[in-house]
């Protein structure tokens, strides 16, 4: 529900609309419905990533609006390409946004494509600083949305010269995610995990190193992690990202 939605279709919550019967069905069954802007701009034809802060502010408050109109009202949100800031943040809880899952630990990456800055951030749930929102915010400094980070772990494909942190999508190939799962498993008491549809079908003729694009190696990482869980005696829940507030 964004900008670029609306700019293609004629409304931000365009999938809200048409896909109205999936969204009550799941709901109904227990998942939970969140907020996935994607700030973009079309510069020269291309969609770039959105960072004048005003434009922003512009584009989150109208998407809101299109949003709440439909009849959805979810307080929970995820910036798309983990973009986050100071100011989007701040917004985020003026509209009524009371968890957010964008931040992924230790990732920087700020180029012509991608502006990502999540250096120095922990791996646990936080309330951000109003002047940092990498980090978590003393006494009365801190924004009132829980920060729940993505669940980042050690992974390694034939292109990377060496081992990189990545966020634990579950259509990426087993044999890369297998040792990172079973670490995090060791080391902590909860997973956040992201996959899109697009990556667990058999969409596109691509034999990608490390998206699998095939709902098999989905199942292989999921049989891991119960594997693991059972292995260590730790019992399985599946939650959704609002359950972290308690």
């Amino acid at each position: 529900m964004d900008n670029q939605l609306k700019e293609i279709y004629g409304n931000a919550a365009y999938l809200l609309i048409k896909y109205r019967g999936l969204w009550e069905k799941v709901e109904e069954e227990g998942d939970e419905i969140g907020w996935h802007p994607h700030l973009y701009r079309k510069l020269e034809g291309k969609w770039i990533q959105e960072t004048r802060y005003s434009y922003i502010k512009k584009d989150l408050q109208e998407s809101h609006k299109a949003m709440i109109e439909t009849g959805f009202s979810p307080v929970c949100s995820r910036i798309g390409e983990a973009f986050q800031s100071n100011e989007i943040m701040i917004e985020l809880f003026r509209l009524g946004i009371k968890i957010d899952s964008t931040a992924m630990p230790g990732r920087v990456r700020i180029d012509h494509e991608r502006h990502i800055d999540w250096n120095g951030t922990p791996c646990d749930p936080y309330y951000p600083s109003k002047t940092d929102y990498r980090f978590p915010g003393k006494k009365g400094d801190s924004i009132g949305i829980l920060e729940v980070p993505m669940s980042m772990i050690e992974t390694k494909t034939d292109y990377d010269e060496k081992s990189l942190k990545r966020y634990v999508d579950l259509s990426f190939r087993n044999h890369i995610m297998k040792d990172g799962l079973e670490a995090h498993i060791r080391n902590s008491d909860y997973l956040i995990s992201i996959t899109h549809p697009s990556t667990i079908l058999p969409l596109y003729n691509i034999n990608h190193p490390l998206v699998s694009y095939d709902i098999a190696e989905v199942e292989k990482n999921i049989n891991t992690i119960i594997s693991e869980c059972n292995r260590l005696g730790k019992k399985i829940r599946f939650i959704t990202v609002t359950e972290f507030l308690g």
